[in-house]
């Protein structure tokens, strides 16, 4: 879930660290200065800040929930599992979404061992495939950077980047472990990219296939 005590923190830093204060209370002093205005103004776009971001969360998890829903009807031998399949892991412990009356009935099932199994060997399906997809890419990053040609200049030196742990520091000081993991940031973000265009690619390939003009009217759902 959005973390928004985090995420405000590391938006404030930002923020100080833009306006060349060197402590929290010279920012805080400069904020206190402000027109209730421009305050008004900080609030209304962190809370939009917020806002995108837990839309965009909300999306991601019903694409990925619907993407494991087709998963989660193979069987490890091949064949459909019935009708009483399991909810999207979204919908465990809301009885009024799940498919089942309740989780608790479906651990009961006979069905349940064999669709913990069928779990496991998806869980390390997946592994293996993000593994395999993280090589990849990592290959085709290798293979452009060896072409790459940069002059390192002293602009570039001074300017900075950021960690994923939000730590900032200069081109010029970087070393290679501070590099690395930045490439691991990128592709991971490249691969996370490649998913979301595989599956709108998806939506166009059924799209044509169904001879519709939209998802909606293609599956019978109404909004």
């Amino acid at each position: 879930m959005f973390d928004n005590e985090t995420t405000m923190a590391k938006f404030l830093k930002k923020v100080q660290e833009s306006c060349g204060f060197e402590d929290s209370a010279g920012f805080m002093d400069h904020i206190r200065a402000l027109p209730r205005s421009a305050v008004n103004e900080m609030a209304y776009r962190w809370a939009m800040q917020c806002a995108r971001a837990w839309e965009r969360n909300q999306t991601l998890e019903a694409e990925r929930a619907a993407e494991s829903a087709v998963n989660m009807g193979e069987r490890v031998t091949g064949r459909l599992v019935r009708t009483s399949t399991p909810p999207a892991r979204r919908d465990w412990g809301n009885p009024k979404r799940m498919n089942l009356a309740t989780w608790e009935e479906f651990k009961k099932s006979p069905e349940f061992p064999e669709w913990q199994e069928s779990e496991r060997m998806l869980a390390e399906k997946e592994s293996a495939n993000w593994s395999q997809y993280h090589a990849e890419m990592r290959k085709v990053f290798e293979d452009y950077g060896a072409q790459l040609r940069i002059e390192w200049t002293k602009e570039l030196l001074d300017s900075e980047f950021a960690l994923p742990d939000g730590t900032r520091l200069t081109w010029g000081d970087a070393t290679i472990e501070h590099h690395e993991q930045r490439v691991v940031m990128f592709t991971n973000n490249a691969i996370a990219n490649a998913e979301g265009a595989a599956r709108h690619q998806k939506a166009i390939n059924d799209l044509r296939e169904a001879g519709r003009a939209t998802l909606r009217e293609m599956a019978g759902v109404a909004a």
